[in-house]
């Protein structure tokens, strides 16, 4: 009778360990807090805000010389009322890569689009800078049917496929490494 109590005992120790590590993992996360679009001079603009929390093994990672990238998946996409799928009419990735360098103590944020680079003090910094996309063109509004539906989509997630390859392969059974926002969409209006 005892060992069945201990065994049970275990169990539960088991899984409420499971579940705090579970719980870890998504302590860190990211999110889309808003999401707006604005027309000006015949192009719409992307505005957004993002929520970026790094979770400690990511953090280690970044402090031990490995880089980091992000992607920002942004489509547009026509609502189609009478077809099972909506049409994709624009996509756009922006990429940022983010490394730390310890001889300087200084974080570099790389837009892998531009080219543009930025050097930050702390860390906080430069998610901060990811954080906030303002006045991104988006799509030329003549290449829009002015009569249709279309919405906006957005997500960001941390790209584990730049890792270097243990790491990579790590990452890809850890979910700690899972790092990703839900899709966020906007009626695209002007």
């Amino acid at each position: 009778m005892k060992a069945a109590g201990g065994q049970a005992m275990r169990l539960m120790l088991a899984l409420v360990l499971a579940l705090g590590l579970v719980a870890a993992a998504h302590a860190a996360a990211f999110k889309v807090s808003s999401l707006t679009t604005q027309s000006a001079d015949g192009v719409y603009y992307l505005n957004a805000d993002l929520d970026l929390k790094l979770n400690q093994e990511a953090r280690n990672a970044l402090a031990h010389g490995i880089a980091l990238t992000f992607v920002v998946n942004i489509k547009v996409e026509r609502k189609r009322s009478w077809w099972i799928w909506d049409k994709t009419a624009a996509e756009l990735n922006e990429r940022y890569r983010l490394s730390y360098r310890p001889l300087a103590e200084r974080y570099r944020l790389d837009n892998l689009n531009s080219g543009l680079n930025e050097e930050y003090s702390t860390l906080e910094e430069a998610l901060n800078s990811i954080s906030h996309i303002h006045k991104l063109p988006l799509i030329d509004a003549s290449l829009l049917d002015q009569h249709a539906r279309y919405y906006l989509m957005l997500r960001v997630v941390l790209d584990t496929h730049e890792l270097p390859g243990p790491l990579k392969l790590l990452a890809a059974v850890m979910p700690g490494w899972r790092l990703a926002s839900d899709w966020k969409s906007t009626r695209l209006s002007p």
